[in-house]
């Protein structure tokens, strides 16, 4: 990923701390998303929930949230938990991430190794 400078956009708005929930708080709905802020948001947040569903659609931020959290896989668009890569990135992060790739893929050798091999409870999930 080219930082936000490189690509001639301004980095979106760092986190800001609320005092009273003690929680960080992002950019809000309200305010622009482009790809190049809610990619930053993946580097800087764990978990896809927090993502608008339209986001949920684009290969390239579901992959770099299932590269940090394996189990964001169960957020993705059904369409990416048939998708080879992306399903590769998250069992290899997270191998019981296995039980929300396609059926398709639990029946793949080489996604359910990846899987078994990060966490040998990952093998209930595959296809027979």
């Amino acid at each position: 990923v080219l930082p936000a400078f490189t690509l001639g956009v301004q980095p979106p708005r760092p986190p800001t701390h609320d005092m009273k929930t003690g929680y960080d708080t992002y950019p809000t709905a309200g305010e622009r998303w482009n790809l190049t802020t809610v990619l930053w948001k993946a580097q800087h947040q764990e978990s896809l929930l927090g993502v608008h569903l339209s986001w949920r659609a684009n290969p390239h931020v579901v992959f770099e949230y299932v590269k940090r959290g394996g189990w964001n896989l169960e957020y993705a668009f059904d369409k990416l938990r048939g998708d080879q890569p992306i399903v590769m990135a998250a069992v290899t992060q997270d191998g019981r991430a296995l039980e929300y790739a396609s059926n398709a893929l639990k029946n793949n050798e080489a996604i359910v190794m990846a899987a078994v091999t990060q966490d040998g409870r990952a093998l209930e999930y595959a296809s027979n």
